[in-house]
């Protein structure tokens, strides 16, 4: 059966629209700048959609299972540990404006763990982070005008 087929025979001819750009999502978005209470930036973030029908977060998620499946069964991990690990490995691909000693530190996964090991950090940064990476109103479709060509 034909990639095509299948689509039509799942949506059962109707017409669904697309919720987000899937080239914009797997490229990933810069967020806007983490703030916190006092308005102090903690940073920007660029960040792939976390959905997961996408083969890479789900390569991550289960590399993590893996990784972590003794740890889950004596409750050495919580839910958001995990969350963080994915996080880490397939949703947060870049920064600016996080800093140290008041230097602006290059983004690598390594710095990034260290960055978001800081209990501040994931308690004020990562939700922020997390909500924005779930919420498809980041990754938007393109406008119709444009894709016609107007």
């Amino acid at each position: 059966m034909a990639k095509n087929e299948t689509t039509v025979e799942e949506n059962f001819g109707f017409d669904i629209p697309t919720r987000y750009d899937a080239d914009v999502a797997l490229e990933g978005v810069w967020t806007p700048p983490v703030l916190d209470e006092h308005d102090q930036q903690w940073g920007e973030f660029k960040l792939v959609m976390f959905d997961t029908d996408n083969p890479a977060i789900k390569k991550a998620q289960e590399k993590v299972r893996i990784r972590n499946e003794k740890a889950v069964r004596l409750k050495q991990v919580t839910n958001d540990d995990l969350a963080l690990e994915v996080f880490l490995e397939a949703i947060l691909i870049d920064w600016k404006g996080v800093k140290k000693g008041g230097v602006e530190v290059p983004y690598t996964k390594e710095t990034a763990k260290q960055y978001f090991s800081v209990s501040a950090v994931r308690k004020v940064v990562f939700p922020e982070l997390l909500a924005f990476a779930v919420d498809v109103r980041n990754y938007p479709t393109p406008d119709k005008d444009e894709v016609a060509g107007n």
